[in-house]
């Protein structure tokens, strides 16, 4: 049995000897969504779940549907919660106009591989109530949303059911991206070269140009099938945008990205 944990940490990305001792979160707590809302950090939803060490199966034990935000060195609960219970969300801490977006994801126990896709989204701000969308696409989790600029964000990769089904034990892993506004009108963007789930993503300026880039996740639905491969696209040319494979280091503990870019290799870049 794997434990979610309850250990809260600051990240310091211009200081890796930074070190906060940071109370517990109120929940033992894994697939949660979170970013910093007014200058608050918040967490919304999440799950707890146990998976078995014999096959890797996962069943989820207990759903969350509240938001926490961290206040005067604690935790505290919101007053709004979600519409309902969710977890498998799209990840990458998207916040637009003071708002977190939770899109997407599961709401049901996963039991014998069946997954049951929520049926909306919604924005959630540490002073309005909770906005609730339907979600595009219809069904989605463990995706990765990169903000793009403060209108638009993009949707990538994901967990998608076979079928126009939203409760199904037939998913696959799927390399669609989507670009998409607050009120998730959507349109399609590049396909991915590599598709992906539980994937990191975010977005960089480098030399003056704008790249967004997922890193990792699991091309198949059954663990383990861990990729360790970078994909970025250049934003700056509407006209040829396409994902690029890249490369990704640590040296001396800072993360480097090298860019090949139709096999001319550009300046590797502290991740920072």
């Amino acid at each position: 049995m794997y434990d979610s944990g309850r250990h809260t940490e600051i990240v310091d990305l211009s200081n890796h000897g930074f070190n906060c001792d940071l109370p517990d979160f109120p929940l033992e707590i894994a697939y949660a969504a979170g970013g910093i809302v007014n200058g608050i950090p918040t967490i919304c939803g999440g799950a707890y779940s146990n998976i078995s060490q014999d096959d890797g199966s996962e069943t989820i034990l207990d759903k969350n549907k509240y938001c926490y935000a961290f206040q005067n060195r604690s935790w505290n609960k919101m007053g709004k919660s979600l519409v309902e219970p969710k977890f498998y969300f799209g990840t990458g801490n998207v916040v637009m106009k003071d708002k977190l977006l939770i899109h997407g994801g599961l709401t049901k126990d996963i039991q014998d591989t069946t997954f049951s896709f929520a049926e909306s989204s919604e924005w959630i701000g540490s002073n309005t109530k909770s906005s609730p969308l339907d979600t595009f696409p219809a069904a989605v989790g463990s995706h990765c949303n990169i903000r793009i600029n403060k209108t638009h964000f993009m949707m990538t990769g994901g967990m998608v059911p076979l079928g126009n089904a939203k409760v199904t034990n037939r998913t696959k892993v799927t390399g669609n991206t989507y670009y998409c506004q607050m009120d998730l009108t959507c349109s399609p963007g590049p396909r991915l070269k590599h598709p992906r789930k539980s994937h990191g993503c975010y977005q960089k300026s480098i030399s003056g140009k704008q790249y967004l880039f997922v890193i990792g996740g699991y091309i198949r639905n059954h663990i383990p099938n861990s990729t360790h491969d970078v994909e970025y696209l250049d934003m700056s040319d509407a006209s040829k945008r396409q994902w690029e494979l890249g490369e990704f280091w640590l040296c001396d503990a800072t993360p480097i990205l090298i860019l090949q870019n139709h096999g001319s290799r550009l300046r590797p870049t502290e991740l920072r």
